[in-house]
């Protein structure tokens, strides 16, 4: 299966740098979410868990379904269980 192809709005351009996200771990958390919440209008937050300094941190990816996925931010978060939607 081939990687899902996105692109980056320039304000999301600037908040990779910013808060210091790889775009890897953008690409993993939409292509391998925990989980998907509605956001809004036309908007999606992917969010994945992963291992910083020893803790759990979730990584919250807004996103719009037009097409090719479009990132509108990303940020990580220490607040997993805030965050985490029951099934």
């Amino acid at each position: 299966m081939g990687r899902l192809e996105i692109r980056f709005s320039r304000h999301a351009e600037r908040q990779l740098k910013e808060r210091n996200i790889r775009p890897e771990l953008v690409q993993e958390t939409l292509e391998n979410p925990e989980q998907i919440v509605a956001a809004g209008k036309n908007r999606k937050i992917a969010q994945r868990t992963y291992q910083r300094q020893g803790r759990d941190f979730l990584l919250r990816v807004v996103y719009t379904e037009q097409g090719k996925p479009e990132i509108v931010t990303m940020y990580w978060t220490s607040k997993v269980s805030k965050y985490r939607r029951k099934s």
